[in-house]
């Protein structure tokens, strides 16, 4: 799961275990495309716990499919 907006992002160095849901999704449409948003908690294998924001973009065509956006 990687920000498909980036020209080139590198790989991270940690593996997430699971990601725990801590707001609900919110989803805005646009004029050209939906926007899905939301809040968890990334629970990374050996480490710590991690907020992370995830916005999702998807078209509004028949086969558009929803895309990672952003990951912060």
């Amino acid at each position: 799961m990687y920000p498909t907006n980036e020209n080139s992002f590198q790989m991270p160095a940690y593996k997430t275990q699971r990601l725990a849901f801590r707001s609900d999704i919110m989803i805005k449409e646009q004029k050209s495309l939906y926007e899905a948003s939301v809040l968890v908690m990334e629970h990374r294998i050996d480490q710590d716990e991690y907020a992370a924001f995830f916005v999702f973009h998807k078209g509004k065509g028949p086969k558009d499919k929803w895309k990672i956006y952003l990951y912060d």
